[in-house]
């Protein structure tokens, strides 16, 4: 005679058990899955948010950067017309002390 393996019994208490862990750990996946897919969704969410807030600095620093020009423009026409006054001045003043020292008539 082959030798008998004994067979495991499976009661209804230790079945009903298993069944319960394994619920479990469905209920478990699933609820991570859930959670993955909300975190998923609130990274697209920040992700436009995101670009929407570089999108209007970009717009904003445009717009600074016109400002900016402008106001780069306005200086150099004043201290061109302060340089040109200073040197108007200037051409005067040499030409009375020329004259006071003869080079001049």
């Amino acid at each position: 005679m082959v030798g008998k393996t004994k067979k495991k019994t499976l009661s209804i208490n230790s079945l009903a058990a298993m069944t319960q862990r394994e619920f479990g750990q469905i209920r478990k996946e699933t609820a991570a899955s859930f959670k993955l897919t909300a975190t998923k969704e609130e990274i697209r969410e920040l992700r436009q948010f995101t670009e929407k807030g570089f999108e209007l600095m970009a717009k904003n620093f445009s717009i600074l950067i016109q400002s900016l020009e402008s106001f780069k423009r306005d200086i150099i026409t004043a201290v061109s017309a302060i340089h040109d006054q200073e040197t108007e001045e200037l051409k005067r003043r040499v030409a009375r002390i020329e004259e006071k020292i003869g080079f001049r008539s």
